[in-house]
This record gives C-alpha cells, sequence and structure tokens, in this order.
C-alpha cells in the first residue's frame, strides 16, 4: 500500500488557470463519423475478439493486455479523428494502487479510457454491458468488475470485491462516481460506492477530467465528429486519514473540485 500525506482540503490547492478555462476547438465536419460508422465497429469488434483470443494466454495477457486495450481506443480515435490533449501522465503512473475518478458524458468515453488505461488497470462497469455480444464477456476475461446496478446487495458486493482488488494486487482501478452517463449534459451528483473504496483500500484518488467527448459525442448521438478531447490527470488525493463519519463531506469536497473544470449537471 502507498504512503501518503494526510488529506489536505481539496480547494487550497493552487488553480490552474489555464486548465480551468481551456475551450474546445472547432469541431470537424460530421461527413467523417457517417462514412467511417460502420467500418469502427467492425474493427471494434474484431479488436475485441482478438483480446478475447489473448485473454486464453496468461503469459501473451500479462505482456500484451495494456498495449492492445491502449491500441484499441487509440485506433478508433484516429478513425474518427479525435486528438487527445493529455495533461498529467505522472499522476496517473505514481507507483503503488489507485483509484481514477473519471466523468463519464458519452458512449465515446469506452474509447477514451481505454487509450489510457495503464499496464494494471481495471474497470468497474455497469452488468448490462454483458448484454453486447463479445464485450461483456471480454470485460469478465479481463478481470473487470460488472456491478448490478438493480441490486443493492451485489452492488455492494461489487464494491468490496473491488477494493480487495486493488489492494491486494496493487492495481489502478477506473470508476466514473456520477454512476453513469450524464444525460442532461453537466457533472451529476457523485456515488458513494468509490469513496467507500478508498476507506477500506487507504489509496490515493487520481480525479482524471476529460473535456470535449460531450462535443464530439453529445449523449444520444452515434455520429462522432473530429475534435480535440482535453484530459487532465490531477495530483493524487491522499485518503489516509479519511474517517467514514465525513464520507459524504469528502464526497462534496471531491465533486466541488471536479466542478473547477466541469460545468454542473444541467436543472431540468
Amino acid at each position: 500500500m502507498s504512503e501518503t500525506a494526510p488529506t489536505e482540503n481539496l480547494l487550497d490547492r493552487p488553480r490552474d488557470l489555464e486548465a480551468e478555462s481551456w475551450v474546445q476547438p472547432r469541431l470537424g465536419s460530421p461527413i467523417r463519423g457517417y462514412i467511417m460508422l460502420i467500418p469502427s465497429w467492425v474493427i471494434a469488434f474484431l479488436h475485441m475478439t482478438f483480446m478475447l483470443l489473448c485473454t486464453f494466454s496468461p503469459f501473451v495477457m500479462r505482456r500484451w493486455r495494456g498495449p492492445v486495450m491502449r491500441g484499441w481506443g487509440k485506433l478508433q480515435c484516429l478513425i474518427y479523428g479525435v486528438k487527445l490533449d493529455i495533461h498529467g501522465l505522472e499522476h496517473r503512473d505514481t507507483p503503488g494502487p489507485k483509484i481514477l475518478l473519471i466523468n463519464h458524458v458519452s458512449i465515446f468515453d469506452l474509447f477514451l479510457f481505454s487509450s489510457l488505461c495503464p499496464d494494471n488497470a481495471v474497470v468497474i462497469y455497469k452488468k448490462e454491458f454483458h448484454k453486447i455480444p463479445v464485450m461483456g464477456w471480454l470485460m469478465a476475461r479481463l478481470g473487470f468488475i460488472a456491478v448490478d446496478r438493480q441490486n443493492r446487495a451485489a452492488a455492494i458486493d461489487s464494491v468490496d470485491r473491488a477494493a480487495r482488488t486493488v489492494r491486494e494486487k496493487s492495481l489502478a482501478l477506473f470508476v466514473a462516481p456520477e454512476g453513469t452517463r450524464s444525460r442532461k449534459g453537466g457533472l451529476q451528483k457523485f456515488k458513494l460506492g468509490p469513496f467507500h473504496m478508498a476507506l477500506q483500500t487507504k489509496v490515493p484518488l487520481v480525479p482524471t477530467i476529460h473535456r470535449g467527448t460531450e462535443m464530439c459525442q453529445p449523449h444520444g448521438r452515434f455520429i462522432v465528429r473530429p475534435g480535440v478531447v482535453r484530459v487532465d490527470f490531477l495530483p493524487p488525493i491522499p485518503t489516509v486519514d479519511w474517517d467514514a463519519r465525513k464520507v459524504r463531506h469528502r464526497v462534496k469536497e471531491v465533486r466541488e473540485y471536479f466542478l473547477r473544470y466541469l460545468p454542473e449537471e444541467k436543472k431540468d
């Protein structure tokens, strides 16, 4: 388990005005998205099938799991003309186990997160992915952890299992604290699950902010437009001194930190 300093007040951290004021550059024409839609999904499923075959060889899995996953995501970004402007990789790559908190706004996030995965990454995902041919089976074979959102007891068990896995195997866990994609745009309320995992493991949280995907592929759209997505891995948040009695305060504090970079969820 990594050693970290006691938790500071997040809102006292120096502001990165350049990062906070980032504006999505002009988007490209949607024509490319229409042309590449079918080829991209064919290539995606062929790539997933190849990854699935790799899971049957432990040696291949250990050596190529990370590069193959990143290649899958980067290829899709290349196909659609989506460029990644990445900052703070040194925070993603800090030694030891960690929980990477990610905002979630688009189906395209799947390719984005894949392209950013370190070699030791695992993901918590919703059980509904098991309905997608190849993908659901592949995610289970890769050791990712499914959450049944319709069953509270099963969901809690999944969170506990994820916490043990992260701690015992020194992994990097990607998890969306909002729980699901934002349908209205902007940052939704955070669920408690990732923060209970932090309490159990005492591993640092790495805020992972991405902006631009909601413009390249807005919610409910299948067409992806060329554009730029900015990704900021922010300095880790230590959790060694977190107290269960103040977990809701921690959730609020971390969400307010995200709101430095992201708009709040739109109201009806």
